[in-house]
């Protein structure tokens, strides 16, 4: 496996914590669906996630993302809503699939 070590090439230092997401979208057959997965990486453009879904590039997504990775789902934590454009969904070796959005818009809650 090749491991790039040039320039880093994203605009926006990233967080890579595991924060919960509750994620919508469309597969790549048109069928709608809702998973609860956790983040990869977030930044101040996008984000990125592992789906179970293959959902194609170009495909809309929302999500809304806990900022906390207490165990207790009830415990306060500040939330944010966003919705974006799925610019990579690449196949993972574990069957699931790596997908980087780009934001188109954001609300805290």
């Amino acid at each position: 496996m090749n491991v790039y070590s040039g320039a880093e090439r994203r605009r926006h230092p990233r967080i890579c914590e595991p924060f919960p997401a509750t994620v919508r979208s469309v597969d790549v057959s048109g069928t709608a669906f809702q998973a609860e997965t956790v983040l990869k990486d977030f930044s101040a453009g996008g984000l990125g996630v592992r789906l179970g879904q293959r959902v194609e590039s170009g495909a809309r997504l929302f999500a809304v993302v806990r900022f906390s990775t207490a165990m207790d789902p009830n415990a306060p934590a500040p939330h944010v809503a966003v919705r974006g454009v799925v610019r990579r969904a690449e196949p993972q070796p574990d069957g699931l699939w790596g997908v980087g959005v780009q934001f188109t818009r954001h609300r805290f809650l």
